[in-house]
């Protein structure tokens, strides 16, 4: 997940993609094919604050609104994030859609999304050694748009799921300061590469142990290996852990009400050489979840011929 952003001979890295903690409940920012496949109304927002007190890190704000179709053949979904680090910032404006296969025991999947990236890069916020250096100008503001695509391949009942997915795919860039002698810029998007699987376990349905494992993979950064388990009690109540191999432990936990709302928080434990210059991650979620129409209509309560959990 990194950003390259050259200021003539200059060169400043950033995380590019946002993180998410809780990414259970966020699975569509990662892989498109996951969107509409829960109850045909769904709405998310996001609160992420990562590394607290370190000055300039990444602060993500999300909100989302996803939607089952066509009796459950059809998921539509749009997105819009801020994720701002430091001198850097992106607006993302996302529209998702996925086609669901239905078969006896399973759902096969396949999304894809287009998104609006409205980068802004703002020198006045960078921090230099030397505030005479020739090489910035931090006068200077900027904004492009840069335009992009996702797609992914998702496989799932209520006990396991498989999925593959890319985001930025186009592997779009934006040039800043044009015309601007002596401070040309460029900005890529690098495509990511995800894998996923997860497996759903329980001998008492009113307590589901939910794991899951993500890898991912960019030509601009190492492979990264997450893993979340969560425990659901009686759709009440839930709790887990998150493991980000070589960056973070992380804490979760949520409630649920009226089987409809659930809100979670999460808090980030980092193990890099970073642990001594901040104080952890905090990640705040919303969610509301709903069927606007009966469940015949879109989604039986058991979907699956071999269904044995109802997650929420």
């Amino acid at each position: 997940m990194i950003l390259s952003l050259v200021l003539s001979v200059a060169g400043i890295q950033a995380q590019q993609i946002p993180s998410y903690t809780q990414s259970s409940n966020y699975y569509i920012a990662y892989n498109p094919a996951f969107t509409g496949i829960k109850k045909n109304f769904n709405l998310l927002t996001d609160y992420r604050q990562q590394w607290v007190g370190f000055e300039g890190a990444p602060v993500t704000q999300s909100i989302m609104l996803d939607s089952r179709l066509w009796k459950g053949r059809l998921g539509v979904a749009g997105e819009v994030v801020s994720d701002e680090t430091g001198p850097y910032r992106r607006m993302i404006y996302d529209l998702n859609a996925a086609y669901h296969i239905k078969f006896p025991d399973v759902v096969l999947s396949f999304g894809a999304s287009f998104n609006e990236n409205k980068t802004f890069w703002d020198a006045r916020l960078v921090s230099v050694h030397n505030s005479q250096d020739p090489t910035v100008d931090r006068n200077l503001v900027d904004a492009k748009w840069i335009p992009n695509a996702n797609f992914g391949i998702l496989l799932h009942n209520d006990r396991y799921l498989v999925g593959i997915s890319a985001v930025n795919l186009l592997e779009n860039h934006a040039l800043f300061y044009t015309g601007i002698l002596g401070h040309s810029a460029q900005v890529t998007l690098k495509p990511n590469y995800y894998f996923n699987v997860g497996y759903n376990y329980g001998l008492n349905p009113d307590f589901i142990w939910q794991n899951t494992l993500i890898a991912m993979y960019s030509s601009a950064s190492a492979i990264g290996l997450e893993y979340n388990l969560k425990l659901n009690m009686k759709k009440m109540l839930w709790f887990g852990l998150d493991i980000r191999l070589g960056d973070a432990l992380a804490f979760q936990g949520g409630v649920i009400l009226m089987d409809k709302i659930q809100i979670g928080y999460s808090y980030d434990f980092v193990t890099i050489p970073l642990n001594s210059y901040q104080k952890g991650t905090n990640e705040v979620t919303l969610v509301y979840k709903t069927n606007l129409e009966p469940d015949s209509r879109y989604r039986k309560n058991n979907e699956f011929v071999h269904q044995r959990y109802n997650l929420f």
